[in-house]
């Protein structure tokens, strides 16, 4: 009797343990989007060449309401198109808002494949590749896929203190340490967090109530 309570007791906890982990990889997701908006805005204010900021806009306000109107081949149509310039953060926030419409129709494999390209293209600024790898990760832990050597490689690496996105990276990798029940590493990511001068409230927040929810997975 006390082996079956036992191992309800642990059936509980595995199932909270997978409730938190998919919580928090949705707010990953949601953080991660927001981001993508306000580069996006920044991009848009810092182009000095109207005519190809009239061009891409023109292209990217078409690609936004053929998506209001549920026409997301259409939507994919223009985005390509816009990937194709030669302005190259276009290009990349294009690759972004393709992913994001084939993530929405359940194309798990091409969305991560679109993310792949941003991760691949030299051209493309830093900030971008970094964001475009910490999602596809994030993606991956959603989908419970296996954690693998490459994968702790490049959280370690997008994690480091230099990179634009290591608080998200340091999260993320606290998510994944959590799932193999690597719980020493995933409080030493978290405090790390919380102790960073860059970590906004919302950040410290999310850091703060993760590493309180540890101990009742154990």
């Amino acid at each position: 009797m006390v082996d079956l309570i036992e191992e309800i007791d642990a059936d509980i906890k595995e199932e909270k343990r997978a409730l938190l982990i998919s919580r928090l990889v949705r707010i990953f997701i949601i953080v991660a989007i927001s981001i993508i908006i306000a580069v996006a805005s920044y991009v848009w204010r810092k182009n000095d060449n109207l005519k190809l900021q009239e061009k891409l806009g023109d292209l990217y306000n078409k690609a936004i309401i053929s998506m209001e109107n549920n026409k997301d081949s259409e939507a994919v149509d223009y985005f390509n198109q816009v990937i194709n310039s030669s302005h190259h953060q276009y290009a990349a926030l294009a690759y972004f808002m393709k992913a994001s419409i084939q993530f929405k129709l359940n194309q798990f494999e091409e969305g991560q494949k679109t993310l792949l390209n941003i991760v691949n293209t030299k051209d493309f600024d830093i900030a971008f590749r970094d964001l475009a790898k910490a999602t596809y990760l994030g993606n991956k832990l959603e989908k419970n896929e296996e954690v693998s050597t490459e994968i702790h490689n490049s959280l370690n690496d997008l994690s480091k203190e230099n990179k634009p996105w290591y608080l998200l990276a340091l999260q993320l990798k606290a998510m994944y340490n959590i799932k193999g029940k690597n719980y020493d590493s995933a409080k030493a990511s978290l405090n790390e967090i919380m102790s960073s001068k860059n970590a906004s409230k919302f950040t410290y927040d999310i850091a703060s109530s993760t590493l309180a929810s540890i101990p009742k997975t154990k």
